[in-house]
């Protein structure tokens, strides 16, 4: 239970937290995955709840799988976030989108994840990252499977907006399906616009060997809704080599750690007049990283006092 001091606490914060939202039209979700654990119970998604309110976000975008107790139960989590002037921005799904029977079951997952979890929140939009037949080869997808992997994400794309009113995006992401620009730009020329988007990454772009200014720009009516975190500046001019993939959690930086050029993404955003939601995706602090609130103060002490882009 929220005491009388916290929720007046809370409660200064979402304000402070709309007007932020009015000054730069931008609304801040948070990584479920730095707050909370897998399959977290009632306490940890409480306590990271507590946690995201104190720093003004607006929302939490968790993944299915830190949620997995409670995906039929929403109303039980809407209850927990209520108080703190939060909801949930989306929830990230998934799925095998390249096999034929791995996609139907993709489909019918996703959609209702979207209509029976996520409508209750009043989220807008569903963002999905693309598994396939197994861990990525070295020779990336074949054409076939990129076109399998499109008709999936069209027809789920359909029926997420005709069964749940939502639009739709999927997630380019190292190591998966779509993971360069050669396959982030097949997926966008051979989807529909009226059901797929995508919601870009700033450091899986950068890692994929992208520029993240130029892609969003060139694409911009197809954003859905945005990631952004940091990776190493060195992968702005090379791609992590097989080895570094494997740890692909070490490839994700801190803001400000120079692999991301936030000042002229932002400044994107900004002539593009983007309003909707940016999810700041990081995992849980590893060894020697600090806590989660040290963590969250450095990214949002980097967006106030460099980027100018956090009230």
């Amino acid at each position: 239970m929220v005491c009388r001091r916290e929720f007046l606490s809370v409660g200064l914060g979402a304000a402070l937290a709309s007007a932020a939202v009015g000054a730069n039209k931008f609304r801040w979700a948070i990584s479920g995955q730095i707050m909370f654990d897998r399959n977290a119970d009632l306490d940890k998604i409480k306590l990271g709840a507590q946690q995201a309110a104190k720093f003004h976000f607006a929302a939490i975008e968790p993944f299915t799988t830190n949620l997995t107790r409670f995906l039929d139960k929403p109303l039980v989590l809407k209850e927990v976030l209520d108080p703190f002037g939060l909801t949930f921005s989306t929830c990230s799904g998934g799925g095998d989108f390249v096999t034929t029977e791995g996609g139907k079951r993709t489909i019918e997952n996703n959609v209702k994840l979207a209509r029976d979890f996520l409508r209750p929140f009043g989220a807008k939009h569903l963002k999905v990252n693309i598994g396939g037949k197994g861990r990525r080869q070295a020779e990336g997808p074949s054409v076939d499977d990129l076109k399998a992997t499109c008709a999936t994400l069209n027809e789920l794309g359909k029926r997420v907006l005709e069964e749940a009113g939502m639009k739709f995006g999927f997630h380019p992401h190292l190591g998966s399906v779509i993971e360069n620009e050669r396959e982030t730009r097949f997926a966008l020329e051979h989807t529909d616009p009226k059901y797929v988007g995508f919601v870009p990454d700033t450091a899986h772009l950068t890692l994929g060997g992208m520029d993240p200014v130029k892609l969003v720009r060139e694409n911009w009516s197809r954003v859905v809704a945005i990631h952004i975190k940091d990776t190493d500046p060195k992968y702005r001019k090379v791609t992590p080599t097989s080895e570094e993939s494997r740890n692909m959690q070490s490839l994700y930086k801190t803001l400000g750690t120079g692999g991301v050029d936030f000042v002229a993404f932002f400044d994107l955003l900004k002539q593009k007049n983007y309003d909707y939601w940016i999810s700041l995706d990081f995992d849980a602090p590893r060894a020697g990283e600090g806590t989660v609130e040290e963590n969250l103060a450095n990214y949002t002490r980097y967006l106030q006092q460099t980027i100018k882009v956090w009230s």
